[in-house]
């Protein structure tokens, strides 16, 4: 329904504003000194006016017309206002609210349309609350000349009032929906297959490597007629693709042998791909079934599908694998109400009739459309779009599953971002629901509507990669990349390849990424793996370090502790602008790097089979060009309990504080060293409250260090947790301090 805008000239005598602008006429007295360029002008408004009048089909045409006159006149009301309205009935809203608004600027009576168009935009970008508002102001607006209003004019006033009230219960909905965010990606299928104009009803057999779709772009057929008088954009036609081997969807071609002159639409394509269901406007719109042959590039001629047509409109429909019951839509009164409802029909093995169309009922139909069924292949689980039930804004796709006894249960909004303030219509599952393709006309597509790939991304992954390069010499130099995100500011692993560094991540998610190269000044931003189209997936980055300022060498040797040989070891170097810099001792036990002074580093030194010894180092400027700095190791006794000195709980709590993630870190180093080796974590209380509460507390912490190292990437089978409460006291519990000291978490070296 397109909303009905009140009559100005009343609004006008009622409610003052004050102009941000002048309106300025397009009249000769006023562009007295450019009369030549005033008369094309004038001539393009012309044009723009008498091709608007015509109706949708020629709004593009008539658009460019408006932008030629726009152009020489930017400031008059009504021509702001035309060229907004043709841009909202192309569902670009940003440029309808520019120009509604510059409108409202210049004349008052066009308020109601501002606010009614920019109340649009903010629920399209999903700033509920926002919108809420605008739309409450746009019927206030609307309600003013009640008084003054005729009876037809009160009748479309009320029409116009349910459906703003419908937007604004979309919105609170969409504050629902959007606060249960599902962990999927929704990629737009990219330029080779959308195009400027609307791409919609996603077609895909069971291995995704065939594809039809509908499309409205302009016709390559000949034999195809021009556009409807009424219609904003061309004629529907059946497009098709495949998918090569490297996994990439070929440019779309027509169908030909299922288009005709007239609307032709891609319903539904088989499992094997050999059979589809299109749709006709024809008999008031009607299914038609069509085959092919074992793939052939080549399908059938399209035969009506009687046991679903009627003389009313028959627009979707799906078939379970065996063939035998298929879903569609209808809005034959005979059947049931004037909108278009969901209706099944069963073959009869027996006789091989089609039984009689049976409405699913209120629990799935409503007295809205119900639009774009798909039933699942074994006929238990059916999709489908519907604005009668709570949806965030237009059509929402829905599902609902088949109970034992036969009966469906009540339909569950696919929740966001599947679904989107826009109008989601048309759906094509894949592996029960992992994977989905959908049509959606949501902002930032390429077209009217677009076509998107769904896909269920918890637990998946995507590598991404760093080039890290001398902004001075243009070569590729050694460095350490931190990667850290999720709700656990989890730390991700980079591993080296031959043209740089490569980390695996989840998809869909936002990092905080760290990059130092001793002797170079850090780098610090933002990366993301979330991506728009299938055909940005692909995630690189190519970072240029400079140098740092007034480097410093840091030289040393690593020796045994005892013995006072040199033995070989590595060597981590961090601060906070540099961290995680790994280098090696040779076999002599001596390394060096470059690193900045004037800053606190801390020096982790590990080498197979002793302790690792953490100390921290600061270089003065006016230290030498080289600074020396020994390490001596201490052989790491396997029978020793050591102390987890850092692990802290807020009181009576199993959950871990923050400040314990760095010594868990290092925990976590000492266990990637020895991967074959595995450790009991226990965890130990003071004498505060009985045995069994602090048994329970214990056991619960232990359990929490467990879960850190395992969500880390530490084998589970690798950790032991033990809780033993006041057990093992450390210190008598005789004072607030050597109760601390036994509130503590250690871990020792298991025998196997």
């Amino acid at each position: 329904m397109r909303l009905y805008y009140l009559f100005c000239f009343l609004f006008l005598s009622l409610i003052p504003l004050v102009l941000k602008g002048q309106n300025v006429p397009f009249d000769p007295l006023q562009f007295g000194q450019q009369e030549e360029e005033f008369n094309i002008a004038v001539n393009e408004y012309n044009e723009g006016d008498e091709l608007f009048s015509k109706g949708p089909a020629y709004y593009r045409q008539a658009l460019e017309k408006y932008l030629n006159a726009h152009g020489f006149n930017p400031n008059e009301a009504r021509l702001n206002h035309q060229i907004g309205s043709i841009y909202s009935e192309l569902a670009q809203l940003e440029k309808a609210v520019f120009f509604m608004e510059r409108a409202m600027e210049f004349d008052p009576k066009y308020k109601p349309d501002a606010v009614f168009q920019r109340a649009r935009l903010l629920h399209q970008q999903g700033d509920w609350d926002a919108a809420m508002v605008k739309y409450r102001q746009y019927l206030k607006l609307a309600s003013v000349n009640l008084e003054f209003m005729t009876a037809e004019q009160r009748f479309d006033l009320e029409s116009d009032r349910a459906v703003v009230n419908r937007y604004i219960m979309q919105c609170e909905n969409g504050k629902v929906l959007l606060a249960d965010t599902m962990p999927v990606i929704v990629a737009n299928l990219g330029s080779r297959l959308n195009s400027p104009f609307p791409d919609y009803s996603v077609c895909v057999n069971g291995d995704e490597s065939y594809m039809i779709f509908t499309s409205r772009r302009p016709s390559s057929d000949k034999k195809k007629k021009g556009r409807g008088i009424q219609e904003l954009f061309g004629n529907e036609d059946v497009y098709y693709t495949m998918k090569t081997k490297t996994g990439y969807w070929v440019p779309a071609q027509t169908l030909s042998e299922l288009n005709t002159r007239k609307h032709d639409a891609s319903v539904w394509l088989s499992k094997d791909a050999n059979t589809c269901i299109i749709y006709r406007f024809k008999n008031g719109g009607d299914l038609y079934l069509a085959t092919r042959e074992d793939n052939s590039q080549k399908w059938g001629r399209p035969k009506s599908m009687r046991m679903l047509n009627s003389a009313f409109r028959e627009a979707h429909a799906s078939m379970t694998a065996d063939g035998k019951t298929i879903y569609f839509t209808s809005n034959n009164p005979e059947l049931g109400t004037k909108s278009l409802d969901i209706y099944k029909v069963t073959l009869d093995s027996a006789s091989g009739r089609w039984t009689q169309p049976v409405n699913l009922g209120g629990i799935i139909n409503t007295e809205y459309d119900e639009e774009g069924v798909f039933i699942s292949p074994d006929g238990k689980t059916l999709y489908f779009s519907s604005e009668g039930h709570p949806s965030m804004g237009g059509k929402d796709l829905f599902k609902a599953v088949l109970t034992p006894e036969g009966k469906w249960d009540k339909p569950v909004n696919l929740g966001y971002p599947i679904n989107s303030p826009a109008d989601d219509v048309f759906l094509s599952v894949l592996n029960g629901g992992e994977k989905m393709y959908i049509d959606s006309d949501r902002l930032k597509g390429l077209g009217e509507k677009d076509m998107y790939l769904v896909e269920n991304m918890a637990n998946k992954t995507i590598p991404y990669h760093f080039t890290v390069i001398d902004s001075v010499t243009g070569e590729q130099i050694s460095s350490s990349i931190q990667i850290v995100g999720g709700e656990e500011q989890m730390e991700f692993k980079t591993f080296e390849q031959p043209d740089g560094y490569m980390a695996v991540l989840p998809v869909y998610k936002k990092f905080f990424v760290k990059i130092t190269s001793l002797g170079f000044k850090s780098y610090v931003g933002e990366i993301s793996t979330i991506y728009e189209t299938a055909e940005t997936i692909d995630f690189r980055d190519t970072i240029y370090m400079n140098l740092g300022e007034d480097v410093v060498t840091l030289a040393g040797t690593v020796y045994d502790a005892f013995t006072r040989e040199k033995i070989t070891g590595e060597i981590e170097i961090s601060s906070e602008e540099h961290f995680a810099q790994l280098i090696k001792a040779d076999q002599s036990g001596r390394f060096k790097t470059a690193i900045s002074p004037e800053e606190v580093y801390t020096l982790k030194v590990t080498s197979e089979g002793y302790q690792t010894v953490v100390e921290t180092a600061k270089i003065d400027e006016s230290a030498a060009p080289e600074y020396i700095r020994d390490f001596y190791l201490n052989k790491l006794d396997f029978d020793k309990d050591y102390k987890l000195s850092k692990i802290y709980f807020d009181f009576d709590r199993a959950s871990l504080r923050p400040t314990s993630i760095k010594e868990l870190k290092d925990l976590k180093f000492l266990l990637d060293r020895y991967p074959n080796v595995r450790v009991e974590l226990s965890a130990h209380t003071d004498n505060v409250g009985s045995r069994s509460y602090n048994l329970v507390l214990s056991s619960r912490r232990a359990q929490a260090v467990v879960d850190w190292l395992v969500r880390n990437g530490i084998k589970k089978e690798r950790l032991d947790p033990r809780g033993y409460a006041f057990d093992k006291p450390v210190a008598p519990n005789s004072t607030p301090a050597n109760r601390q000291l036994n509130r503590r978490v250690e871990f020792k070296f298991l025998r196997d």
